[in-house]
């Protein structure tokens, strides 16, 4: 058999190409796009941008992950973002750094799940940059807009706090895919195929949320986010964290506080909009958990009893 081809064997144009060609999507805001020294955008009243990045060996490990889920992960996890703020996608721009010796096939393979998580979510490739590199980085650059953007540090003493989706069912899947365990489907794709919460960003944003993150880094230390000299602490129910998840429940209320990954939204919201709020969410048949409330005093506790604020931090160490 003929040795595989290398993307070092290919032009950087050739590869462009390939980008270009399977991100075909266009859009009303782009008046130009790939194929020039930058993107030619018409954007709505309160646009949205976030940037970023997924490191191999950092963020991802090929030797346990497909390519295709890679390049999933990449695109979706930076329109995450866009959601957090209660906001939905327009465009997004990719750099791309890797190795010559990258196969070619692997290349094609990640090429298909950035395009796919795009076509997913609705977001048009632009633009971006090619490089070359020791490991594969991938850094995207996302634009998109929001009718009422809602922060991090808007939350009211009193405020209800609330999650979307399932916490801990992604960090299941990734101890299972990563250091060898047992998970269920569901918890594995949770991991590799994470979706921004679109649905629950628009209700959120329409239905008077207060504040909003996506959980990203672990629910506490990104509902840590949220808290400010107004509304300096948050009291969490333990019975409303801990779901059927891995079988033990210490290990799933562990997952659910600190595991990370899981796309899903964390929002604080004001007592008179919550039984509006939670009509919505049965109506359209989205997940919504009512975990607890915002406090005045400093802290976070379950069940009364202060626990650590930690989390998955880039300089910090890793999850705990």
């Amino acid at each position: 058999m003929p040795e595989p081809r290398q993307v070092g064997q290919r032009s950087e144009a050739e590869l462009i190409a390939r980008l270009e060609a399977r991100h075909g999507a266009t859009s009303p805001v782009v008046r130009q796009g790939i194929g020039d020294d930058s993107a030619v955008l018409t954007l709505p009243p309160k646009s949205l941008a976030s940037i970023d990045s997924c490191v191999e060996g950092r963020h991802f490990d090929p030797g346990r992950m497909g390519w295709a889920d890679i390049g999933w992960r990449a695109v979706s996890t930076a329109l995450s973002d866009l959601a957090a703020m209660g906001g939905r996608p327009l465009v997004h721009l990719l750099a791309i750094n890797m190795p010559a010796s990258l196969r070619e096939d692997d290349f094609t393979s990640l090429v298909d799940g950035l395009a796919e998580a795009a076509e997913h979510s609705a977001s048009v490739l632009v633009g971006g940059n090619l490089g070359a590199a020791e490991a594969v980085s991938i850094t995207t650059t996302v634009i998109g807009q929001a009718s009422r953007p809602v922060g991090r540090t808007g939350g009211q003493v009193g405020d209800r706090l609330v999650v979307s989706g399932t916490l801990g069912l992604a960090a299941l899947g990734r101890e299972a895919i990563l250091f060898g365990g047992v998970a269920s489907e569901a918890a594995r794709q949770a991991f590799l195929r994470p979706e921004p919460a679109w649905g629950a960003a628009a209700l959120f944003s329409a239905g008077g949320a207060s504040a909003m993150i996506d959980v990203t880094d672990g629910l506490a230390l990104d509902l840590s986010r949220l808290l400010h000299p107004g509304a300096s602490g948050a009291d969490l129910r333990r019975e409303a964290l801990v779901a059927a998840l891995g079988g033990d429940q210490s290990a799933d209320l562990e997952r659910a506080l600190y595991g990370g990954d899981d796309y899903c939204l964390v929002a604080a919201v004001p007592e008179s909009a919550w039984p509006k709020l939670q009509a919505e969410f049965s109506a359209k048949r989205l997940s919504l958990s009512s975990i607890g409330q915002l406090s005045r005093e400093p802290g976070l506790r379950l069940d009364g009893q202060e626990i650590r604020v930690a989390g998955y931090d880039h300089f910090g160490g890793r999850r705990p």
